[in-house]
């Protein structure tokens, strides 16, 4: 039909699907193409999104400093359009290069997510449980408490959108089948009981109560018997 922003989005979308259907491989020719079509057609919006499932798509193969380009790429185009809801994908992205990395930086992309996790299920965020995924790993890794919350608060998300198939099948295949999902469900029940039932806000309440609960930890562990310095007493 001709009409060449819906094929550069369609491609994007096809880019993304790609490692779902076990055809990671494929995915980068997809996502080459529709960054093409959308810098032939001045599209920033599609631009930033091909770039970040370009990036996507890299970071599935390995190629961690081409990725982390993409998504910069994309970020520095979301904010220059106001696009504040569909730059929390791309600073996804940023952290989870940088996590796979072992870099510090990883932290810092996570952080300017944060103050709007509750936005990431917003109309034009495409993969929301990607980036409640990624915000759940790298504050784990980090030994952050607030890692619960954002597992929960993404479950609970996960739940409420899947709820939403009559089909049990299709229900079924929605969250076991799309690894996001899958890899969040396993890591939901690995949680204790006890803390499955606590709210987001009732774990941000906690923390806020005892911001300083890493601190009093270390110091209490730092008995005569045990200095700071790793040595003995005698």
């Amino acid at each position: 039909t001709g009409d060449r922003p819906y094929e550069s989005l369609t491609l994007a979308n096809w880019g993304l699907l790609a490692p779902s259907r076990a055809d990671p491989q494929r995915a980068t020719p997809l996502c080459r193409e529709a960054l093409q079509i959308s810098q032939e057609l001045g599209e920033r919006s599609l631009t930033a999104y091909a770039q970040t499932c370009f990036g996507q798509a890299l970071t599935g193969l390995g190629w961690f400093a081409e990725a982390a380009d993409l998504f910069l790429a994309a970020l520095n185009l979301r904010q220059e359009l106001g696009q504040k809801d569909q730059a929390l994908e791309p600073l996804a992205g940023l952290a989870a290069v940088y996590l796979a990395l072992e870099q510090p930086t990883q932290l810092a992309y996570v952080e300017q997510i944060m103050p709007r996790l509750s936005q990431v299920t917003a109309a034009g965020v495409v993969e929301p449980f990607r980036i409640y995924l990624t915000c759940y790993r790298v504050l784990a890794r980090n030994h952050d408490l607030r890692a619960v919350g954002v597992l929960n608060a993404a479950h609970e998300a996960l739940q409420k959108r899947a709820n939403r198939i009559p089909s049990e099948p299709m229900r079924h295949l929605f969250l076991e089948q799309v690894a996001v999902h899958r890899e969040l469900m396993a890591a939901f029940a690995q949680i204790p009981s006890e803390r499955r039932s606590e709210s987001s806000e009732q774990w941000r309440t906690r923390i806020t109560e005892h911001t300083n609960l890493a601190h009093d930890l270390e110091t209490l562990i730092r008995t005569p018997d045990n200095p700071p310095d790793g040595s003995t007493k005698e």
